[in-house]
């Protein structure tokens, strides 16, 4: 994808996207902090410091010991 600027053709960025599985239910956000407005660290199972510190990258699957699977992954 691509999109003009300055009279320019430029590459669209893909976006972040944060996959939430808990149980049966799918949540998606753009950041790990927006996760963490609707969310707690109970919840979750990790802080979301301690998750940005993980410096998770694309592709990366992290089940916690709370049983939420957490996938990061990009838009396309």
């Amino acid at each position: 994808l691509y999109i003009w600027r300055n009279n320019k053709i430029m590459e669209k960025t893909k976006r972040k996207v944060v996959h939430v599985q808990m149980n049966e239910k799918h949540e998606y956000y753009g950041s790990l902090a927006a996760m963490f407005k609707e969310r707690d660290r109970e919840q979750i199972g990790y802080s979301l410091l301690t998750l940005q510190n993980m410096k998770l990258k694309e592709g990366t699957e992290l089940t916690t010991s709370t049983g939420v699977v957490i996938r990061i992954g990009r838009l396309k």
